[in-house]
């Protein structure tokens, strides 16, 4: 996703001589059209083709869009194929030289790389449309946005021309929860235990109980926000499933309030469970 682009593909095809290379269209429908990339190469007669079938249709944040107009099929299917006719040409031509071409191209780039505050500013906006903000990008190149390399600026640019390209998506570059806080990340699993702890309460289980059922006890001061660590040493003290009861649904309420990150929230429902068993044993 960051190797060579289709431009020095072309160019590699160029001074290596005696190479034919394009697409031809083999079907075009109302929906889709197929197509046929090719690279042929005259001199040692080895031929690299890739047949893909192309949507008419272009994905946006919006949803779907479906193309109809005949020059948005013809850019949309011409782009599509562009990738495929790369991966052909890099298919007849040695890889050193294609490696060697990667190096000078990398080499000069560092060389001409200017680094200024306007530059980075565009730099990082130009990542905006993606959903990609500073304190990601920082966190990829694991320094401030103001101390950064010519070498990581040269990573960057070859990043958001694959993005541009639609060859890559941010995920696979990014790490895209930098900017989620803990207590949003929920995961599906989570979510149900919450809403089946919110919706529903255990039943007293039948058996024996205990000879002399004390009231629930309060502290003398309630604290203004219930952590980890309160649960973990309300649990604790509770000696009867009626406490303990009473815990389960302060944490049903505060779940929803406060917010637990994941792992907080899944030791202690666990451990309510856990002592729940052992009280009504």
């Amino acid at each position: 996703m960051t190797g060579p682009s289709i431009r020095l593909a072309e160019m590699l095809a160029l001074e290596w001589g005696n190479i034919i290379y394009g697409y031809t269209e083999l079907e075009q429908t109302r929906n889709h059209t197929v197509a046929q990339a090719y690279a042929w190469n005259l001199e040692s007669n080895v031929r690299v083709t890739r047949v893909v079938t192309v949507l008419h249709e272009r994905s946006t944040k919006k949803g779907t869009v479906f193309l109809t107009d005949p020059r948005d099929i013809y850019e949309h299917v011409a782009n599509q194929m562009a990738r495929r006719v790369r991966a052909c040409i890099l298919g007849v031509i040695p890889g050193d030289i294609v490696e060697s071409a990667v190096k000078a191209c990398t080499v000069t780039m560092n060389a001409n790389v200017d680094i200024t505050p306007e530059k980075i500013s565009i730099l990082v906006e130009s990542f905006s449309p993606f959903g990609i903000t500073k304190s990601i990008i920082e966190k990829y190149i694991q320094r401030s946005i103001e101390a950064i390399t010519p070498g990581n600026v040269v990573k960057l640019r070859m990043i958001f021309q694959s993005l541009k390209d639609g060859v890559g998506k941010p995920e696979d570059f990014f790490d895209m929860r930098v900017d989620v806080k803990p207590e949003t990340q929920t995961s599906p699993k989570v979510d149900a235990m919450k809403n089946q702890l919110l919706n529903t309460e255990k039943p007293a289980r039948r058996g024996r109980k205990s000879a002399i059922q004390e009231p629930e006890k309060k502290p003398e001061t309630e604290p203004e926000t219930r952590d980890f660590e309160w649960y973990m040493e309300a649990i604790e003290r509770a000696d009867n499933l009626d406490a303990l009861n009473a815990v389960q649904r302060q944490f049903a309420i505060d779940t929803e309030t406060t917010g637990f990150n994941d792992g907080d929230y899944l030791t202690i429902h666990q451990t309510l469970d856990e002592k729940s068993e052992r009280l009504g044993n």
